[in-house]
């Protein structure tokens, strides 16, 4: 109900000194889509794509601390078909300009009537609907803000006047905004507004009583925002800096201490999506990270990367400071110049984040860890008081008084989330390509926050030699050499087998062949099929398990040279020991299953083979799989290895060595099944006399030879813990000398222990990279 007699009185003349400029709305204090026309007092945004789906904001460039002032809108058009906001009200200078998204430092009227404000340790957002009557278009708006201390019944409070008549109860401004500098702040969405000061003594409706508008502002009651066009002209700002590395950290402790810079990230859209009420429909998905976020909130045009250009081009025109960031598009060389290629008036600079941050950012961090903390205990503290004064039953949860954190030279970044900076999906296919900026990129200036530029250089390419022990190459594929060495093993293969059948049949009829097989000399054999110039094969006396070991020895070798030559990348010597599995099943197209070799993983079985097979050590502490052959040595090299080896263990078991025996599990036949019943004989057709006695002439048809592999069961990739208990998301110091320091970094109510990267060890995950 509205009161039956305007408790507000006339304005009182008190003879202090107004302001000497006109307050006005604040290009560079509002979203990237606001645009300003007539004597900048109208304001429209973008209503098409994915942007009509999202909140516009401005705040002005002049605060109220005391007094009575006022201030007027009045909705010029609206987008037919189409969500409709308009919400006025004030919010401190630093803070979010969303009228209504539950913030503390803002409160305000919504044109459906609601009244939107905060109280610290709310136990929920507080909005009370019906506080005064909807705005329609065309319609005089006045919001009177009164921070008069008085102790009247205005005293403290915002109302709003349609038409110059009172339309709501004064409303209390929260008592924690008090005696804080309260601007005027409009957000509004598919509306065009106009807005007005009081500029030139132009007020759009009187009121039943005389008041200041806001134009009228007393020098001693107002309060200028430090957002204006900066002085050296604008900049923009690209951080380059490593994944779970403190970039965005950088990113907020940057725009603190520089507030006219605007951010354009991927995460500053989220953001704005969370700001204007949007929902996740569904959950995230794998791939969902602060460099690219899944932007599932229930509109099409949001998804993917559609809005992206349009935002980049939106801070292009907009004449204001950007930091723009994002990790990957930070560490890539074609990326950073697509970013700063639209700037071409503004100062480009790229800033190198990486390593440990120095003694000024380490204590922004502490600082922020700790008056969070603050805020936290002080709103659940409120919150108890809240609910016992309610009556009102809370969780333990909610009601819990979180700790306080643990903060100190170790801790180097804030407390992370669950959500990375990168995928590990994105990570994977790019982290080859990561380098640092150079000036012919296009940038003015390049700047080295926490480590030299040497320094930097070793740590990303330490960085990178991590991920390549750690990753697997994704979208690598078998290429022609590869392709030309297998077809000509699986004719050798072919050949072997047809002509060890042969002979198999003549040595049962002359045992004694059995004798010259094992007295060949191996030394100048010319052709393993013919060992000794009589047609004698140098695999002759092959069985089941020494045709097993030529095919392991020699399908392992190709798979090393195969790889050295389709990823031909000198970082990679060899194929990592937990990544022989992957790439084993990549080339071969089967299983990497040892059991037929009656040992288990991949230490095992190069034990067994021996040559020309090893798993050589690497600087870095991991084991790669190396063949000691050059890529081009004949299959018969390999056919001789093993008919030494053949021969090496018939002299061992002879003398007596049991271990020398070799007993492979062989392959089980498949189990019969239960007999068919015959079909019934089928009529006998006639046919002409020419046709039978063609068919009856022809031979008959040949039966194709079917080659049957050993039956094995599938193996998954087996996951493995990454190297020397590194947890993704710790700080990313990759040098071996502080392998045993350690980092704290608050996680929720304790803080967690978060260790500097130490240097590759023996157990690498398995995650997939790209090809390079």
């Amino acid at each position: 109900m509205m009161p039956e007699a305007e408790l507000e009185k006339d304005e009182q003349v008190q003879g202090l000194k107004p302001i000497d400029h006109q307050p006005s709305l604040n290009k560079f204090d509002s979203t990237p889509d606001v645009f300003f026309s007539g004597a900048g007092d109208i304001l429209t945004s973008l209503s098409q794509g994915g942007f009509g789906h999202l909140l516009s904001a401005v705040r002005a460039d002049t605060g109220v601390t005391a007094g009575r002032y006022l201030f007027e809108a009045r909705i010029l058009e609206q987008v037919p078909d189409a969500n409709q906001v308009l919400r006025l009200g004030f919010s401190t200078a630093e803070s979010s300009f969303f009228l209504g998204d539950g913030s503390l430092e803002s409160i305000g009227f919504g044109n459906d009537g609601t009244y939107f404000s905060a109280e610290p340790g709310q136990l929920r957002r507080l909005e009370l609907p019906e506080a005064c009557q909807p705005f329609l278009a065309h319609q005089a708006i006045g919001i009177l803000l009164n921070l008069t201390s008085d102790n009247g019944p205005t005293s403290n409070t915002l109302s709003v006047f349609i038409d110059g008549v009172r339309v709501s109860r004064p409303q209390p401004i929260p008592v924690h905004l008090r005696g804080k500098a309260l601007f005027p702040t409009i957000t509004f969405q598919n509306t065009t507004v106009a807005v007005n000061f009081g500029c030139g003594g132009r007020q759009l409706q009187a009121l039943p009583f005389k008041c200041n508008m806001f134009a009228d502002l007393a020098v001693e009651h107002h309060v200028l925002s430090c957002r204006k066009i900066p002085a050296g002209g604008c900049e923009v700002v690209v951080p380059v800096g490593l994944p779970d590395a403190g970039v965005y950290d950088w990113v907020d402790c940057f725009k603190e201490k520089h507030p006219t810079f605007q951010e354009i990230s991927a995460r500053y859209m989220e953001e704005w999506c969370t700001k204007s009420g949007l929902v996740r429909d569904v959950e995230p998905g794998p791939s969902h990270s602060r460099d690219e976020p899944d932007m599932c909130f229930g509109h099409d045009v949001l998804q993917g990367k559609a809005w992206w250009a349009e935002l980049l081009h939106l801070a292009q025109l907009s004449g204001r400071s950007c930091v723009v960031a994002g990790v990957k598009s930070g560490l890539l060389e074609m990326e950073r110049q697509k970013l700063i290629s639209g700037f071409a008036k503004a100062k480009k600079i790229a800033i190198v984040v990486m390593g440990e941050p120095d003694a000024s950012f380490k204590s922004w961090v502490h600082g922020k860890i700790q008056s969070d903390f603050e805020a936290r205990k002080k709103a659940a503290e409120q919150r108890r008081t809240l609910a016992e004064a309610s009556g009102e039953e809370l969780s333990e949860e909610d009601l819990a008084i979180p700790e306080e954190p643990t903060v100190g030279d170790s801790v180097w970044f804030l407390p992370r989330t669950s959500v990375p900076d990168m995928s590990d999906k994105s990570v994977a296919l790019t982290y080859a390509q990561f380098a640092l900026p150079k000036a012919s990129e296009g940038f003015d200036e390049i700047k080295y926050e926490w480590m030299d530029e040497k320094a930097a250089q070793s740590h990303l390419k330490q960085f990178v030699l991590e991920r390549k022990a750690t990753l697997v190459v994704e979208g690598l594929r078998p290429g022609s050499w590869f392709k030309g060495k297998l077809e000509a093993w699986k004719i050798a293969r072919k050949s072997f087998q047809h002509a060890r059948n042969e002979f198999g049949s003549k040595v049962k009829d002359d045992p004694s062949l059995n004798d010259v097989v094992n007295g060949m000399s191996l030394t100048d054999v010319k052709d393993v099929h013919d060992g000794d110039g009589n047609g004698t094969p140098v695999y002759g006396s092959f069985k089941y398990e020494d045709w097993l070991l030529l095919s392991w020895r020699y399908e392992l070798h190709l798979l090393h040279h195969a790889f050295l030559e389709d990823v031909a990348d000198p970082d990679r010597p060899g194929i990592p020991e937990h990544h022989v599995s992957h790439y084993f099943q990549l080339y071969f197209g089967r299983s990497f299953d040892t059991h037929c070799l009656g040992v288990a993983g991949l230490t095992e079985t190069v034990r067994l083979l021996r040559e020309p097979l090893e798993l050589a050590d690497t600087d870095q502490g991991y084991k790669i799989l190396k063949s000691k052959l050059d890529k081009e040595t004949a299959i018969d090299e390999f056919v001789l290895g093993v008919e030494k080896f053949r021969r090496d263990r018939c002299r061992r078991i002879d003398a007596g060595d049991e271990s020398a025996e070799l007993s492979f599990p062989k392959p089980q036949p498949k189990a019969a099944g239960p007999a068919k019943a015959r079909p019934p004989p089928k009529a006998a057709v006639p046919r002409p006399a020419a046709a039978a006695a063609a068919a009856a002439a022809a031979p008959p048809p040949a039966k194709a030879a079917v080659a049957k592999a050993p039956v094995t069961k599938s193996r998954a990739v087996e996951k493995v813990a990454p190297p020397g208990g590194i947890k993704r998301g710790t700080p990313d110091s990759v040098s071996p000398t502080l392998q045993d320091a350690k980092k704290l970094r608050p996680e929720g109510k304790t803080a967690a222990q978060v260790a500097k990267r130490p240097a590759i060890t023996k157990n690498p995950p398995i995650t997939k990279a790209p090809s390079v």
